[in-house]
């Protein structure tokens, strides 16, 4: 049962994920194409609405997490989604400038790694159940 759990966590936040990836992907456009921002203007600007989005939707239906302290899992969950946007924005500035100039590949490629390394931080830190005695 553990296993067959946590391959339907994977599964429900790889829906959240592509989900949440293409609300951000279709800010990105927005922002980058209709507004003339510029693409890195326009990942920021993406990210906020997306990130929001992905905390409810991960919280409440990835992990179905009925802890109260919700105070504490913003601060864990922003933490760890400054670590994984850091590194997302590291690889989507990396993929403009080595692979390509296209705002939203760069963004494909960059959200695969935002996205497993988001799982990783959520699983291990944010959404987990606290003990009595660690609250």
């Amino acid at each position: 049962m553990p296993k067959q759990d946590l391959i339907l966590k994977l599964l429900r936040f790889a829906a959240v994920g592509g989900l949440v990836a293409g609300i951000h992907s279709l800010l990105i456009w927005y922002f980058h194409t209709v507004l003339g921002w510029g693409p890195r203007t326009s990942f920021w600007a993406g990210y906020f609405p997306a990130v929001t989005t992905h905390f409810c939707l991960t919280k409440w239906w990835t992990f179905r997490c009925q802890r109260r302290d919700m105070m504490r899992q913003i601060v864990n969950y922003g933490m760890a989604a400054a670590v994984a946007a850091g590194v997302q924005f590291g690889v989507y500035h990396t993929a403009l400038e080595l692979v390509t100039p296209n705002p939203n590949l760069a963004y494909l490629i960059a959200a695969v790694v935002g996205m497993g390394l988001s799982f990783l931080l959520m699983q291990w830190r944010v959404f987990t159940a606290v003990t009595e005695s660690a609250r």
